[in-house]
């Protein structure tokens, strides 16, 4: 990943452009975010993991 990646996520064009790419199939918009690491959810009891990433 490069600049483009936060440019995409940045003017909310990354899943228009990236749902269209055929490798990246298929596409889901849980991508746009990374998980939680554990050890920040077990120490921040408001923090949940990201959708996909369970």
């Amino acid at each position: 990943m490069g600049h483009r990646w936060f440019d995409l996520k940045r003017t909310g064009k990354a899943t228009e452009v990236l749902s269209q790419i055929s490798y990246k199939q298929p596409w889901s918009a849980h991508q746009l975010l990374y998980p939680i690491p554990p050890d920040e959810i077990i120490w921040g009891n408001q923090l949940s993991q990201n959708a996909g990433y369970n």
